[in-house]
């Protein structure tokens, strides 16, 4: 087996790490802090043990997708032993860590929602924004975290340039 291209390993690992830097940002949000303080005492510890949750089941989801990523890249390369260029790898990880974190995550039963404890167009708002802010860095930590799981999949093309 080839070894993986180190530098372009360690730009992966960077990048991969700021996702989920990225993802755990959310809890920290000062928009979030923000219209948290439009919740009630309860609704805001409820809100923190639900983001807990889905925090959990979204970072494991991405851990799966890209685990199974590689597994499909060294079983298509080391044991299948058919050739793959630099291009294919990364299009087939990115393709399968999406979709095994999307349907993870979607699919994943959920214990609790907030839109079942709140009340009131006050609250309804705030967790509107709230929604809103999280929907946002979801979207771009999703992106970052395909990029990547791009540039660690790059790295297993056998060279490095």
């Amino acid at each position: 087996m080839k070894a993986p291209c180190g530098i372009t390993c360690f730009l992966a690992v960077v990048i991969i790490v700021s996702k989920l830097i990225m993802t755990v940002m959310v809890a920290n949000d000062s928009y979030m802090a923000k219209y948290e303080q439009h919740f009630t005492p309860e609704l805001q510890a409820l809100y923190k043990q639900i983001a807990k949750e889905r925090l959990n089941i979204y970072i494991q989801g991405y851990t799966l997708g890209v685990i199974l990523s590689l597994l499909l890249i060294m079983y298509t390369t080391q044991i299948a032993k058919q050739s793959m260029s630099g291009v294919s790898m990364v299009c087939m990880a990115i393709t399968v860590s999406f979709f095994v974190s999307y349907f993870y995550y979607t699919l994943t039963p959920k214990s609790n929602w907030m839109l079942h404890h709140i009340k009131g167009e006050k609250e309804i708002q705030a967790w509107l924004v709230a929604y809103k802010t999280m929907q946002n860095h979801y979207h771009r930590s999703f992106i970052v975290g395909l990029i990547g799981v791009g540039v660690l999949a790059y790295a297993f093309r056998g060279t490095c340039k």
